[in-house]
């Protein structure tokens, strides 16, 4: 809750007593999680080496039990991290690596969200045609995974990315299909906020014609 809520701070105390207990236990699987999941807490903190030991040790955990799936959510984590520092070649690697374990162990859900962010990696280099290649992958699995939430989020950002292009019916499809999606679920603060950017792209096009 500590984490959801922005308060790494206390979010990395608990983890750090997690671990603790996990290795005195002597319970690999929850030392793999804890680790992960306070390496995302170093991240908020700002503090990246800390982030990437912790990862790298969770990542030897997950390999160590054979856990595929933990393994995977360990590289989709370090790629978004490696993304957000600037480091788009290992960020691409890590991401590429953690959609095929995804995909083995046929989560459709996570292998999709993976492909998003792989997508938001080669938009920044202008590459519009794997960013298509890439949405035409990744929102099938979205459907199947049956999230309208994030199917919804994931049509708003391909709105921003096709008028981001001067695709402007493109991305006024998107933008129609996001806002129905979030439109169509109980309301919430995230979903709110969905809401507004799709109004806004919306308003923005407008206001260019």
């Amino acid at each position: 809750l500590a984490w959801f809520a922005g308060d790494f701070a206390t979010a990395a105390r608990h983890e750090e007593e997690a671990l603790s207990i996990a290795r005195e236990v002597g319970d690999k699987h929850v030392m793999a999680y804890a680790g992960l999941t306070l390496g995302t807490a170093r991240i908020g903190q700002g503090e990246s080496e800390a982030a990437h030991s912790l990862f790298a040790e969770s990542l030897g955990v997950f390999r160590e039990l054979g856990d595929v799936w933990g393994e995977a959510l360990v590289l989709f984590t370090q790629g978004s991290a490696a993304y957000y520092r600037g480091d788009l070649a290992t960020a691409r690697t890590q991401l590429e690596e953690s959609v095929q374990r995804f995909q083995a162990q046929e989560d459709v859900l996570y292998a999709s969200m993976a492909l998003s962010a792989l997508q938001g990696l080669v938009s920044t280099k202008g590459d519009q045609e794997q960013t298509r290649s890439l949405y035409q992958q990744s929102l099938p699995l979205m459907q199947q995974a049956r999230n309208p939430g994030r199917i919804g989020l994931f049509q708003i950002n391909m709105g921003d990315l096709y008028q981001q292009y001067g695709e402007e019916q493109m991305a006024l499809a998107s933008y129609r299909e996001g806002l129905r999606l979030w439109q169509e679920m109980r309301p919430a603060v995230e979903q709110q906020l969905g809401i507004v950017r799709g109004l806004a792209g919306l308003a923005e096009i407008a206001a260019s014609q």
